[in-house]
Parts: C-alpha cells; structure tokens; sequence
C-alpha cells in the first residue's frame, strides 16, 4: 500500500491510501461487495444470513476506514500546530536571551524540550492508533473470508 497525494478543489494536498488492486484483500472486498450487490434469487434463510453478515463486515470495515481517516487528520493537525509552535519559539528567541557561554536561556529550552516531546508523544499515539486498525481490520478481512466462503459452500 502506498500514498498518493491530490489536489483538491481549495488548492490543498489530500492524501489517500493506495490498495493494490490484485491483494488478496482487496479482491476479498471485491467479492464481497459484489454479493453484496447482487440480487438475491431465491429465499434460502441461510444464504439470506450469510449475506447480511457479509454486509454488516463491509460496513464495518467501511466506518474502520472512516475513523482511521479522521484521526489521523487530527493526529495531523496537532502534530501541525505543534510544529508551528516550535517554529515560533525560535523566531521569539531574542539574541539577548544568550547567556555568556552562548546557549539559549533555560525558559526557551524548557519551551523547546516540551515542545519536541509533544510530538514524540503524538508519533507513538499515531504508531499505536496504526496498530490497533491493522489488528481490527485483520480481523474483520479474517472474518469476511469466512463468510464468503461459507456462502459459495452453500450456493446452489
């Protein structure tokens, strides 16, 4: 999987995931989705079972996907203002603040130090959070696989 950036209609970059359209999971979602889709012919109650679980696995999947894409915007855009509160305190630095061995003073060292263990703090949260959906998502796909296969085990 890889990242592909676009403008969007405001001039801003969006980034969005690439899936490789031959992976297993992907034609796995393919497949499902498709059945999802896909008109019943007859009225087996096991089938009719078998394809509501499917589509309440696509959905779930689906709403992963959503939640993983809102916070990592948020997980950006704090990352972002940090970044900018950085950059701030070096253009407030004064020259003047320079003690004789030429080091910042303390304060703006303190300031600095916070600041960068502030975004230590948010890159764990984002490999965390990057954990946690694969986990999810590997367990959903897991039982996606299942249902389908059930589900041609039992078509007629």
């Amino acid at each position: 999987m890889s990242v592909d950036g676009t403008a969007d209609g405001e001039g801003a970059l969006v980034l969005q995931e690439r899936v490789d359209p031959y992976s297993f999971t992907a034609r796995l979602e393919h497949e499902a989705r498709g059945l999802r889709a896909a008109p019943r012919e007859q009225d087996d109650v096991v089938l009719a079972g078998l394809e509501r679980e499917v589509a309440l696995a696509l959905d779930q999947l689906d709403s992963l996907g959503d939640l993983r894409g809102r916070l990592a915007l948020s997980l950006l855009r704090s990352e972002c203002q940090v970044l900018t509160d950085l950059h701030r305190s070096d253009a407030r630095a004064s020259p003047y603040a320079i003690d004789p061995e030429g080091n910042y003073a303390v304060q703006h060292r303190r300031e600095r130090m916070m600041l960068r263990g502030r975004l230590l703090q948010l890159d764990q949260e984002r490999r965390r959070l990057a954990l946690d959906f694969e986990q999810r998502q590997r367990a959903l796909w897991d039982r996606l696989g299942g249902l389908l296969a059930k589900h041609l085990q039992l078509r007629p």
